[in-house]
């Protein structure tokens, strides 16, 4: 079972930071995830600075990967994968 999960990157407060590696750890903790895989599209700065910040390493570029529904305009997805939440820093959570 590959299970999805998803949420949004660019809030900018403390609260989310904690909850996005709050969320990691839960994914290789609770859920043994093996690996995180992520992605932003082009134009997306702010998603690429968070998901550098969280450890990510860069796999490649997706080109024309989706299409935006309202003009149909084509983006590329620049694809990143996690592969340890070691680089987080520490957190005090536990997984019931």
């Amino acid at each position: 079972m590959r299970p999805d999960f998803g949420w949004r990157l660019n809030t900018p407060d403390t609260a989310w930071r904690r909850r996005r590696q709050t969320f990691i750890r839960y994914a290789f903790g609770h859920v043994r995830a093996k690996a995180i895989s992520i992605g932003h599209f082009d134009g997306k700065a702010p998603s690429r600075r968070i998901i550098e910040k969280l450890g990510f390493q860069k796999l490649g570029v997706a080109q024309q990967a989706a299409i935006r529904c309202l003009e149909g305009t084509k983006l590329d997805r620049h694809e990143y994968i996690l592969s340890s939440p070691d680089l987080l820093p520490e957190l005090d959570v536990s997984w019931g």
